[in-house]
């Protein structure tokens, strides 16, 4: 089920949330990475935390399997640098669990993909943030010629057996207009579903890197010239790119996406949290941490179904004479050293004039 509609501005991060009443998780197994992103929001590096095995098969997949969770995203970090991603993977296949790993793509292998294409409903998402060594190089902190050889060659291999749903870019200063359109055929060539465009944000490490964005123009010249890859198969997903058309915000699916950290805490809204730890930030992140699952005292109905948000709904953008608009995204609000309550002003319907560009 996608959070947006196509008469709505996509303002949130995420993409795709669960049918009622059943929800999606998103699993942080690691905060471990390979490489060292510009913009991470995680802030990974080598070193970090990684969840234990035990409590996952243990502790998470039960409460999953009790709290209608049917869809999971397994992300760090990345993935695969945790050691036991495969026994992950089968335990929630095991309890019909729908698995996506989300990955740089750069330690698949054939003898993993191999072992798992048999158990059905799992998928890969794909981060390629340029069509070349240089550009998605310089930006992932590897721009080793071999390294981008070998994550092309693994999108091929997820291809070539049905399991790439997504490929995930942040447009940047290293790659042009012409590589992300040559994103879009590829990703088409190979079976993808979707490339989703999602702007370098205020999180993590890219409260330091903004300035390798694209400008604004830029971003709705990149529109412009990728929009024509979407069919009935395939679609292109541009999301907070600026709002020329003045369309109403969709509404913030916090609360039906669980995203769980390494450490056991639960996240109303993850950017929130990543937000919250910006330098400018007036929220403290625990403020949007409803739990933790490895607590001896943690129950799901008490800590995550019954968790109050800081602000009542009808306090956000209370004066606006916009009703059609859901309010965008509290995220990023926070990041900016804005109040909830004040409207999502990167993409506000009434702030963004009309551009036909």
């Amino acid at each position: 089920m996608k959070v947006y509609s196509t008469s709505e501005c996509a303002a949130c991060y995420f993409r795709t949330a669960a049918d009622y009443p059943s929800k999606k998780s998103l699993l942080q197994i690691t905060e471990r990475c390979n490489l060292h992103c510009k913009h991470c929001f995680v802030s990974s590096v080598c070193s970090g935390q990684d969840m234990d095995l035990d409590l996952i098969l243990t502790k998470v997949i039960p409460e999953f399997v009790k709290n209608n969770i049917s869809k999971v995203t397994l992300t760090g970090g990345e993935p695969f640098v945790y050691p036991h991603l495969i026994e992950v993977v089968e335990a929630l296949r095991n309890n019909e669990i729908s698995v996506c790993i989300c990955t740089n793509a750069s330690l698949v292998t054939s003898d993993f993909v191999n072992r798992i294409k048999g158990l059905g409903s799992i998928h890969f998402n794909v981060s390629l943030d340029g069509f070349s060594n240089d550009s998605h190089g310089k930006f992932r902190g590897n721009d080793s010629a071999g390294l981008f050889t070998h994550i092309m060659n693994n999108i091929k291999l997820l291809g070539s057996e049905n399991m790439l749903n997504g490929i995930l870019v942040t447009p940047n200063i290293y790659a042009s207009i012409e590589e992300y359109k040559d994103i879009c055929q590829f990703a088409k060539d190979n079976n993808a579903k979707y490339v989703l465009f999602n702007p370098l944000s205020e999180f993590g490490r890219g409260e330091e890197s903004v300035s390798l964005s694209y400008t604004e123009q830029q971003m709705l010249d990149l529109r412009k010239a990728v929009e024509g890859y979407s069919d009935s198969k395939f679609e292109i997903v541009f999301i907070r790119f600026p709002n020329s058309n003045s369309i109403p915000l969709n509404k913030c699916p916090a609360g039906d996406i669980i995203y769980i950290f390494t450490n056991g805490d639960i996240a109303y809204c993850p950017y929130m949290v990543f937000a919250a730890k910006n330098s400018s930030s007036r929220y403290d992140y625990q403020d949007f941490v409803m739990g933790n699952i490895f607590s001896s005292s943690f129950d799901w109905n008490n800590d995550v179904n019954n968790y109050r948000f800081p602000i009542t709904f009808d306090k956000v953008c209370a004066e606006c004479i916009n009703r059609e608009c859901k309010k965008g995204c509290y995220a990023s609000k926070i990041a900016l050293g804005k109040h909830l309550e004040e409207c999502d002003e990167q993409l506000c319907p009434l702030i963004n004039g009309t551009n036909t560009n």
